[in-house]
């Protein structure tokens, strides 16, 4: 029997927690970039090296276009690294990457 319920957080939910994670830190300007934004998940099906039995998984966040260029390495780094304090631990996925793209 697994820990982990393999189950991604609300999208929605998700962004509003780490908009409110990310100004309660005082990264307003971060904050500020995800105004309007939402993500999506997928999983591989290969295990991470941190714990049994959890998978290694990405997020692609969907901003305003005009946003795009606004993250950097750097802040892609500060978000990955706050969505990996956040994440729920019971889903059992490594959040490892993160990507940007622009609303369709």
């Amino acid at each position: 029997m697994s820990e982990f319920t393999y189950e991604f957080p609300d999208s929605q939910a998700f962004m509003y927690t780490l908009w409110q994670y990310l100004k309660e830190m005082k990264q307003e300007e971060i904050a500020s970039l995800l105004s309007n934004a939402d993500c999506h998940w997928s999983s591989s099906s290969s295990y991470s090296s941190r714990r049994w039995n959890e998978y290694f998984a990405s997020i692609v966040i969907y901003v305003p276009i005009k946003q795009i260029s606004k993250f950097t390495p750097e802040i892609k780094e500060e978000l990955l690294k706050a969505i990996d304090l956040i994440f729920p631990k019971q889903a059992g996925y490594y959040i490892c990457e993160l990507d940007i793209s622009p609303f369709f």
